[in-house]
């Protein structure tokens, strides 16, 4: 149905949940209602609201309807409700708490409005966040019925929910009416535990949330230490945006009612200690410290590696701030692993270089492959004998089509560019950079030099999401290479076991989804393999051969041995091998 605004202003918060919830409604229409009900309040936003109203019927219903947007129209229809006729403060309560690519429309309309967010702003501050499952398992699906922590981060929430520290996310208190069930807001806060914190969700006396990333003043103010993990996104030229991890802080800071350790576990770059510093020291005289501590999670297996850490690194300036967080850690590092003490300088720098490195490896190894391709050389052989030097080592040195996620494209870069600010040419990670991008297109390369033309070739795709375990595909080798397809005329069908849901918003219909890894090579002239998923390392190759048109197999991922592939009878081409 659609939802027309007398509609939308006859029903209160919990009737436009149930109303969703019973799918009546669908969060796009609703998203739509809360739109014009703002233009109802200012007349004068009408052809702003027709603008993203346009843009808002382009997204899918997983953009609009998942995540912290869900509680969007709620916290307008509160305003509605009860201050319809007149210019409105949209307080932080609504502004904040969002994800920014989730709700560009509505950040937009209160932009332009120029409407005041209590007095502090001319234009709302919002944060990321993400769900119990990206903080939890490093996945990015964010499904409508699951609850929702403040994680920001795959790292910073994993790391805060394992050791049973909520992080606290970007906004101000909760001073208001708006109330929403909890099951649709899952907001979580902190409660103080043996003088620590601990988590607890964030309800008043009747069961109704009080919303997804909202500094809560008692929070604060029950805890010893506090966690700031919320997104650091990239901005236009490469560098770390840290308007939600500084946002966060001056919340912080503005709740405190004594001593604080403020914990930096947002990847940032170095300094961002010292602006956490200044922003709380403007906004309190109260004693605190501000303390460095990254996180080294990998996405897909961040429990894991929490509790079981490598190492624990630390970056504080006062003994006071050290005993605390070894007190905390030690539960973790029972077994060994080193709880490393350093500056905060050091500390930040620490996680960029562990990133870099790791993409450096992997866009060396790439060099090394295609080296081996022009003299005749087995990639294999050679990652072998240099990885059993002790000094080298065996991790990352697989070559592949390109690295990708969210982590090493937007390190590199921020590495590259905090220091450029400091007068600083990095070669090297422009080098790695440059040969990242250029492997994602070597399959293409492949395909193009065995095909001549790829005109109205079907080609089938295993493997979607950047790596196996996520749902992932930002910077994931997948999307140039089907886009690459399409620009040449070709047909593809894909699969994946986890990422189809992303990949229909990012392709649409351009390309066709399956249900299974065979499905997607039915009468196909040739298969990409993207993705190292488990289930495509052992796969039935009688069952391929007799569903492909021409079994050719282009694998990205170095799967198979050419002498495997040959007995089987397909025409093979692979990473750096003969």
């Amino acid at each position: 149905m659609t939802l027309t605004l007398a509609e939308y202003a006859a029903h209160d918060a919990l009737g436009l949940a149930a109303l969703v919830e019973s799918r009546q409604v669908s969060p796009k229409e609703l998203a739509l209602a809360a739109a014009a009900a703002i233009a109802a309040l200012n007349p004068a936003l009408n052809a702003v609201v027709e603008t993203y109203a346009d843009r808002i019927d382009g997204l899918d219903e997983r953009t609009l309807g998942d995540g912290p947007f869900r509680g969007v129209p709620f916290l307008i229809k509160d305003f509605f409700g009860h201050e319809a006729g007149r210019t409105i403060e949209f307080g932080s309560r609504l502004c904040r708490g969002m994800v920014a690519e989730q709700n560009t429309y509505l950040y937009e309309l209160f932009r332009r409005s120029g409407l005041n967010i209590l007095g502090r702003s001319a234009a709302p501050e919002y944060s990321m966040a993400g769900t119990t499952e990206n903080a939890l398992y490093g996945r990015t699906s964010t499904p409508w019925k699951h609850g929702y922590s403040s994680g920001g981060s795959t790292g910073g929430g994993m790391a805060a929910v394992a050791a049973g520290i909520v992080p606290i996310a970007h906004g101000s208190d909760i001073a208001g009416s708006i109330r929403i069930p909890a099951s649709f807001c899952g907001g979580v806060g902190l409660k103080p535990s043996r003088g620590r914190v601990s988590v607890g969700p964030l309800q008043d006396e009747n069961g109704y949330g009080l919303g997804q990333n909202f500094v809560q003043t008692k929070s604060v103010r029950d805890a010893t230490i506090v966690f700031i993990a919320v997104g650091t996104p990239q901005g236009e030229d490469g560098s770390a945006d840290l308007t939600h991890v500084l946002g966060v802080a001056r919340d912080v800071a503005r709740a405190m009612n004594g001593y604080k350790v403020i914990v930096d576990k947002s990847t940032v770059p170095v300094g961002t200690s010292e602006k956490v510093r200044d922003v709380v020291r403007k906004e309190t005289t109260h004693p605190f410290s501000v303390v460095s501590n990254p996180e080294f999670l990998k996405q897909g297996a961040a429990i894991e590696d929490f509790m079981k850490p490598d190492r624990v690194v630390i970056g504080a300036e006062d003994p006071r701030a050290t005993e605390i967080m070894l007190e905390l850690y030690a539960p973790f590092t029972r077994t060994g692993a080193p709880i490393m003490v350093m500056d905060c300088a050091s500390a930040e720098l620490a996680k960029y270089a562990a990133n870099a490195m790791l993409a450096t490896r992997i866009s060396f190894m790439n060099e090394v492959a295609n080296v081996c391709e022009l003299v005749g050389a087995d990639v294999d052989h050679v990652r072998k004998a240099i990885g059993s030097d002790r000094r080298i080592g065996t991790s990352f040195l697989f070559p592949g089509c390109g690295y990708g996620g969210s982590c090493f494209p937007k390190d590199v870069k921020a590495m590259m560019r905090f220091a450029a600010d400091k007068k600083y040419d990095f070669k090297i990670l422009d080098a790695v950079e440059t040969v990242n991008a250029a492997q994602k297109t070597t399959l293409y390369a492949k395909m193009k030099k065995h095909f001549g033309s790829l005109k109205g070739k079907n080609v089938g795709v295993w493997g979607l999401a950047f790596k196996p375990r996520t749902d992932d595909m930002r910077e994931a080798p997948a999307v140039p290479l089907i886009e690459a397809l399409l620009g040449a005329g070709a047909t593809v069908v894909a699969y994946d076991p986890e990422a189809t849901k992303v990949a229909k918003g990012i392709f649409g219909d351009r390309i066709t989804y399956t249900s299974s890894n065979y499905d997607a090579i039915k009468g196909a002239d040739g298969l990409a393999i993207v993705t190292e998923w488990n289930e495509f390392r052992r796969p039935d190759f009688g069952r391929m051969k007799s569903l492909m048109r021409s079994p050719v197999v282009f694998d990205g991922r170095n799967l198979f041995t050419p002498e495997q592939m040959k007995q089987q009878g397909f025409t093979y081409y692979s990473i750096g091998r003969r």
